[in-house]
């Protein structure tokens, strides 16, 4: 039985295909680096165009990351609370200080703040800080503790929106600050001695000095010795130093002890206003005013830049056109040869 031959289908080459077989490795590099020169260049003419009309740029899209809402401090509490089992002794209480913030909102905004301004002359009340302006007023001051009552009696009597107390104790830091300068005042005691005895060594040195005659040793004996004198006495006025800071931030603490401290906050309320009405038509007309300065401008000096992006553009294009243009010759030249 005879079995007729089976012709396998011959594949068509494309004459493409078959001319690049035939070129030379000089000419497929050639072609092959005009190709991609020339697209490297046309795609920096679109790169520049994004970022020209869009502003886009390699690193352009910033990194985004939620607000984080921020905690409310203690004095934006109603009535702050004391926990006396987080203190370290049982004279803790005898340690606390006390503040109160208050915040009122009144139609008689002048007859208010007189309430407050009336007691600047009182002998136990020492104002820190005051503020006045058309529709508020602002007052920080301390009140000796054995009067504190009366005075916060007179700002729950004017009604105030919020009244917040803070109490805390700084026995803990008063107890470090004690220890600390106790501390300086031992090395301070330190320093003087050796100071002190620095000095007789000196003044010793000096006594022989007239009756040796190795005068190169003694020199350096004094020299030393001086040295020694001025770090002495730079360690103790710097410990001087830091004991009249402690000093003082002793006395703060003693004043935070002995008195009670205030912040008020007193705010204009109505519900007819002429001011507020004059405010607010000030504010539309404002509004209006940059709103149709804005659509002047996009008519303008807008139309104008729009223009002239489309002008580049159009560059941009020709220059692309002619770039591929001229390639592509370069390209079938080389191919022909």
């Amino acid at each position: 039985m005879e079995y007729e031959p089976i012709n396998e289908p011959v594949v068509q080459t494309s004459p493409l295909v078959t001319k690049w077989k035939k070129l030379t490795i000089f000419k497929k590099t050639a072609i092959t680096g005009v190709s991609l020169l020339v697209v490297y260049i046309i795609f920096t003419i679109v790169v520049n165009l994004l970022t020209t009309t869009t502003g886009l740029q390699g690193n352009g899209l910033a990194s985004y990351a939620p607000s984080v809402p921020q905690s409310g401090n203690r004095a934006s509490e109603s009535i702050a609370e004391y926990d006396s089992a987080t203190v370290a002794g049982v004279d803790a209480e005898d340690f606390e200080t006390r503040d109160y913030n208050a915040s009122i909102k009144t139609d008689k905004l002048a007859q208010t703040c007189a309430t407050i301004e009336n007691l600047k002359p009182l002998p136990h009340v020492i104002f820190n800080f005051a503020n006045e302006s058309k529709t508020s007023c602002t007052y920080r001051f301390k009140v000796a503790n054995d009067q504190a009552e009366s005075v916060l009696t007179t700002i729950k009597e004017l009604d105030p929106e919020t009244l917040n107390q803070n109490i805390h104790t700084i026995k803990k830091q008063i107890e470090n600050k004690l220890s600390q300068r106790d501390i300086l005042e031992r090395n301070l005691i330190s320093t003087e001695q050796v100071l002190n005895e620095a000095l007789v060594s000196y003044d010793n040195l000096l006594t022989v000095a007239t009756v040796e005659r190795n005068a190169s040793a003694l020199a350096t004996s004094i020299k030393n010795k001086i040295a020694l004198i001025d770090q002495l006495k730079q360690r103790r006025e710097q410990t001087r130093q830091q004991i009249d800071q402690l000093n003082r931030q002793l006395a703060d603490q003693q004043d935070r002890l002995d008195y009670t401290y205030f912040s008020v906050s007193i705010y204009e309320w109505k519900y007819f206003s002429h001011e507020s009405i004059k405010n607010s038509w000030q504010q539309e007309i404002k509004q209006l005013v940059n709103s149709a300065n804005d659509v002047l401008q996009k008519l303008t000096l807008g139309l104008l830049s729009f223009m002239l992006y489309v002008a580049l553009f159009a560059v941009y294009i020709i220059i692309a056109l002619v770039i591929i243009r001229l390639g592509w010759r370069i390209v079938k030249a080389i191919w022909k040869t």
